[in-house]
C-alpha cells in the first residue's frame, strides 16, 4: 500500500486536517464526505491511545462505508504537532468532536439532501 505521509494538509478551520488526495469510496468511486473530526485527549489516553491524537472519518453516501484516519499517526511527526492540535481544540472552544453542519451535507449532494429531508432534517 502506498504511504499516506504528507497527503494531509493543515487548514485554518475547525477540521484541522484535510486530505490533499481525492477521498473516494473504494467500492463505488463516489466522493466521500467528512462525517466527523475528533481530537482524543485526557481519559482516552488511559485506554491505549498513548497520546493526544486527531482522527477524521469520511462516509460514502451510497453504501455507508466509513473510513477513519488517525491523522496524528500518518502525517510526518512535526515538533509542533501537539501545539497545532491544541490550537484546533481552542478553535473548537475546547470541544474535541466536530460534526459538519447538516447544511454542509445538504449542499454536497442532492441525494444526501433528499435522505436528510426524508428523515425530517429540513
Amino acid at each position: 500500500m502506498k504511504s499516506s505521509k504528507r497527503k494531509w494538509k493543515r487548514v485554518k478551520g475547525l477540521v484541522g486536517y484535510e486530505p490533499t488526495f481525492s477521498m473516494k469510496c473504494w467500492y463505488h468511486g463516489r466522493k466521500m464526505f467528512l462525517r466527523y473530526s475528533q481530537i482524543i485527549t485526557g481519559q482516552a489516553r488511559r485506554y491505549g491511545m498513548g497520546e493526544t491524537t486527531m482522527e477524521n472519518a469520511y462516509k460514502c453516501p451510497d453504501c455507508g462505508l466509513v473510513a477513519r484516519f488517525n491523522i496524528s499517526k500518518i502525517v510526518t511527526k512535526r515538533d509542533d504537532e501537539a501545539e497545532y492540535i491544541e490550537e484546533v481544540l481552542t478553535r473548537r472552544d475546547g470541544i474535541g468532536l466536530y460534526l459538519p453542519p447538516i447544511e454542509e451535507w445538504k449542499n454536497e449532494s442532492a441525494e444526501i439532501r433528499e435522505r436528510l429531508e426524508s428523515l425530517g432534517y429540513v
